[in-house]
């Protein structure tokens, strides 16, 4: 922890956004067309929320902020304006920062005790689902040790992405079994390390 994750990936973004606009096509070229407009999705714990936005302000440079445009979806907004900015990011492009919980509620679209049972319109849903699972052309998973569960809500909202372009960020990989570090590398890259042998799952704890 501290080494600079969250820099080096918003360093990432800014070289992808830069390269994607040269004018040179050597330059250009070597960016896929599925980039070539930034649409990045960022989850994060709510509390990290805040923190992405003052890193992406400061690490973006100014002439780029129209271009990769960070905004962000929390709970200090209401519902329409939620739905709206979230829109606004699927049709125009940007980093849109969103926590983890947020996200699954928008993906499940459950009832929740306390929560007016018309939380989303059937409509509402389907946009909301397309826009986040089918928009987003890279996702950053932020404090990734969140899916370590791999039947966890937010584990399975999240296996859900259409883009294979996705980060995982953690400086927790594994604290309990070789389990949890199996689940996150199965996000990013489906199959990498292959199945996990029934010797090493969740009855074999870590010992450090």
């Amino acid at each position: 922890m501290g080494l600079g994750k969250t820099m080096q990936v918003i360093t990432l973004l800014v070289a992808i956004a830069a390269a994607a606009s040269s004018p040179d096509p050597n330059i250009s070229g070597q960016i896929p067309e599925s980039l070539k407009v930034s649409r990045t999705l960022v989850l994060c714990p709510p509390g990290l929320i805040n923190n992405w936005m003052d890193e992406l302000l400061t690490w973006i440079p100014d002439d780029m902020l129209g271009t990769l445009n960070p905004t962000k979806v929390d709970s200090s907004i209401k519902l329409p304006e939620r739905l709206g900015r979230i829109e606004e990011w699927y049709l125009d492009g940007g980093v849109l920062v969103i926590g983890y919980e947020m996200f699954r509620t928008l993906i499940e679209n459950k009832t929740v005790k306390g929560r007016e049972a018309s939380f989303l319109t059937e409509e509402e849903h389907e946009q909301v689902q397309n826009h986040l699972l089918e928009g987003p052309n890279i996702i950053i998973a932020d404090e990734a040790h969140k899916m370590k569960n791999a039947t966890a809500a937010i584990t399975l909202a999240a296996s859900k992405f259409r883009s294979k372009s996705r980060i995982a960020l953690t400086g927790s990989p594994l604290a309990n079994n070789v389990e949890e570090y199996h689940t996150m590398i199965e996000w990013v890259s489906q199959n990498y390390l292959g199945k996990l042998p029934d010797s090493l799952l969740s009855n074999s704890t870590l010992c450090v």
